[in-house]
């Protein structure tokens, strides 16, 4: 499930930023041990990192 299940927008009212869906594996260089981490894993260190949000 994308986006726990709302639509993507084009324009958030809020900040005016884009929605998108970009595949975790463009991220795979800067997580460490991205190999053994599952999806899951992998996106909480995206996000404990601040890198996506």
């Amino acid at each position: 499930m994308i986006n726990d299940g709302k639509p993507l927008l084009m324009i958030n009212d809020k900040d005016g930023s884009m929605d998108s869906v970009v595949s975790i594996n463009l991220f795979k260089h800067m997580i460490p041990n991205y190999s053994k981490m599952t999806f899951k894993q992998a996106r909480k260190w995206l996000l404990d990192h601040n890198i996506i949000g």
